[in-house]
């Protein structure tokens, strides 16, 4: 399940990193990141693309 992004007023702290939570049951770490690594490269190849 994905939630939408919500717009704050203002940014709550002076910390102004974005951050992703996962809140999942029985799927190991690995399995996350190897996805995530695996989003970020087609990204980028599609970025690269459209560069070109």
């Amino acid at each position: 399940m994905f939630h939408p992004p919500i717009t704050l007023a203002g940014w709550p702290s002076a910390d102004r990193r974005s951050r992703l939570v996962f809140i999942v049951r029985g799927i190991p770490r690995q399995i996350i990141e190897n996805t995530l690594c695996k989003f970020a490269a087609v990204s980028r190849a599609a970025i690269q693309r459209s560069a070109a």
